[in-house]
């Protein structure tokens, strides 16, 4: 004990009775602050214990989220690739139709104009011998001042067709036929008639070609 109050009064000249009490107050509040400041300190460390355990918690819910949404993630990138190879093939499908359609149109188109390109040919070659066969029959058919004559008029197209043996043939397609009409009449007034008589009639074929082709 004696040391101990030796070591203390050489340190700190306690038995001064002067600087004892100013001495022991520096002392004391130096004391009570370390103790306060010990016991902060525990209290710090035992809260950043518990603050990183919540933390470490919280982050390891945290990475459980992002693992789940980084899966979500990759399933929906590959739904989406599939998605939109699925699209590009259909857009490319999409394409190939409308350019096969195009063609299609296109061939149809030149086959219409080429039929109709020859049904205009073949009308006037039938025409020209309406008025061959008109000049024939002013000449064949007067007899005893009376002329006879008929009007008769067919149209065709020429098409495919395949026969009762199964064999793909071209040929004409018939559309449109009729007798016509005969004429009798006297020498005089037989031509203009007969004239008249044929213009009203391929007038009104043209008319209803027109109208319903």
């Amino acid at each position: 004990m004696d040391e101990t109050l030796q070591k203390w009064n050489t340190e700190f000249n306690i038995h001064d009775s002067e600087k004892e009490p100013t001495t022991f107050l520096l002392l004391k509040d130096y004391l009570d602050s370390f103790n306060i400041h010990k016991v902060n300190h525990i209290a710090d460390e035992q809260n950043r214990i518990i603050i990183d355990e919540r933390v470490a918690e919280k982050s390891s819910h945290l990475q459980e989220e992002i693992d789940s949404k980084s899966q979500e993630l990759s399933e929906l990138s590959e739904e989406f690739k599939h998605v939109t190879t699925t699209c590009n093939n259909l857009y490319a499908e999409l394409d190939s139709l409308k350019q096969n359609k195009n063609l299609e149109i296109e061939k149809a188109v030149e086959q219409s104009v080429s039929a109709n390109a020859e049904f205009i040919h073949h009308l006037k070659s039938e025409i020209d011998s309406l008025k061959l066969e008109r000049n024939q029959i002013l000449s064949d058919f007067v007899k005893d001042n009376i002329c006879s004559s008929q009007i008769n008029l067919i149209t065709y197209s020429w098409e495919k067709g395949r026969n009762t043996a199964g064999t793909v043939f071209r040929g004409p397609h018939v559309s449109f036929f009729d007798r016509g009409n005969s004429l009798i009449d006297n020498q005089q007034s037989f031509k203009n008639n007969y004239l008249n008589t044929l213009e009203k009639y391929l007038l009104n074929f043209l008319i209803h070609w027109q109208k319903y082709n």
